[in-house]
């Protein structure tokens, strides 16, 4: 059996080499609330089409432990008697040919790790713009992980167009 390789990434533990159990396959770079859902059914309140995290690349498993599950359902206002037993995950090996690719995957990428975006975060009446650093890139309707300047933290925004990202609260 070979070595078990493990990084802890935002929160999360992500098991490099072969798992300790099955885990549920995701296609697309997202975990999205239906495939939460089925692999724990507390979650079945969720928003199905909704982004929960971000997939791991194909061949790396990503684990969310009863902590990490806990604190999930109450950012989502599901009130849990007991933690859920951890879930993993995993991407769908399936290759992406040209001819079969989403039309998104084909356009050039508008935000690049490193480059300094321009964030706009909305939430009811209240409108606030700011610059930060992209964590992560990506493309337009791609979410990707932005540095918050003032704390350090880490938090996720959708880009919109060339260097500018968005939040909606």
């Amino acid at each position: 059996m070979k070595p078990i390789l493990i990084l802890v990434l935002l929160g999360t533990f992500v098991l490099l080499g072969p798992g300790a159990f099955a885990c549920q396959v995701v296609d697309g770079d997202h975990i999205r609330g239906a495939d939460l859902a089925a692999a724990a059914p507390a979650f079945a309140a969720l928003d199905p089409a909704g982004e929960i995290a971000i997939s791991p690349l194909p061949g790396i498993q990503r684990i969310f432990h009863p902590a990490d599950l806990l604190k999930l359902a109450h950012s989502h206002g599901i009130e849990l008697a007991t933690a859920p037993p951890a879930v993993c995950f995993e991407r769908s090996a399936k290759p992406v040919h040209a001819a079969s690719a989403p039309s998104n995957l084909l356009r050039p990428l508008s935000v690049h790790r490193g480059d300094k975006v321009a964030v706009t975060v909305s939430s009811g009446g209240v409108l606030l713009k700011f610059e930060s650093e992209a964590e992560s890139s990506g493309r337009p309707g791609d979410t990707v992980i932005v540095l918050n300047p003032e704390n350090g933290n880490r938090f996720v925004a959708r880009v919109e167009d060339q260097g500018k990202v968005v939040v909606n609260k």
